[in-house]
């Protein structure tokens, strides 16, 4: 089907006839994306239907950032417009799927700017997590099972990190850095080494006397939860919790 000629006619057909009444878009018959300008040749008049009809065309002639605009104009009242009508789900399947393509093709390759990090992370700073979420989204976890991690997916992850691949390579290790490894492999900060003995309860009465390491391999409790606890930003894991004051 050759919809540049059908988009040809259709437009030829709205200049040529007086300016609809009513709710009417300005539309670039020529987009600025693709080298069109503002002036008064370049413009038609277009009902908000007729509007959505000639991008549709325009997506399927050209593609590329005219997929991003038809994905745009088909959301609901978008960038204050009035509302097109609704479109079949198989319109919005391939105009989405459209649009997902021509945004993956734009990010490949490429990474994530910098600003884009600290623009996140200054949203969620001092962000307060209420009960009510807490309670959500630990529903939300329920029943659901973190995906088993194969060998082969181990070799994968590792042969990722190899070399130039990894996000170390060929960067110098601070004296810092050196200082807070020792300091690890002496038992000062790895829950492994960790020598701070705890007094620990469980529900069903049984009392433990040992490192955080010794309960989580006796009983394979997350550590990270178990660690939680111990520093008393948790309750209980797996049924355990402190019973007095730590001692070293």
């Amino acid at each position: 089907m050759d919809y540049s000629k059908i988009y040809r006619d259709f437009i030829a057909s709205r200049v040529s006839r007086p300016v609809p009444e009513g709710y009417t878009e300005r539309h670039h018959i020529l987009p600025k994306s693709l080298g069109g300008d503002d002036s008064k040749e370049n413009i038609v008049r277009l009902t908000a239907r007729e509007h959505f009809f000639a991008h549709m065309l325009l997506a399927k002639i050209h593609g590329g950032p005219m997929n991003i605009a038809l994905w745009r104009m088909s959301q609901p009242k978008s960038q204050g417009r009035k509302e097109r009508g609704v479109i079949t789900s198989r319109q919005f399947s391939t105009i989405r799927n459209n649009f997902a393509k021509e945004i993956s093709g734009r990010l490949k390759g490429k990474k994530r700017p910098d600003y884009i990090g600290e623009k996140i992370s200054k949203k969620l700073k001092g962000r307060i997590f209420t009960e009510e979420w807490k309670r959500n989204m630990s529903r939300a976890r329920i029943g659901k099972k973190m995906p088993e991690f194969t060998e082969e997916w181990r070799r994968n992850m590792a042969l990722a990190k190899i070399g130039e691949k990894n996000p170390m390579f060929g960067k110098p290790t601070s004296a810092a850095q050196k200082k807070a490894s020792r300091e690890a492999s002496l038992g000062k900060k790895s829950h492994r080494y960790n020598h701070t003995i705890f007094d620990f309860i469980h529900d069903d009465g049984a009392r433990m006397s040992c490192t955080q390491y010794e309960l989580r391999e006796k009983f394979g409790l997350n550590h990270g939860n178990l660690s939680l606890m111990c520093s008393g930003k948790r309750k209980s894991c797996g049924g355990w919790r402190l019973f007095s004051e730590s001692r070293n």
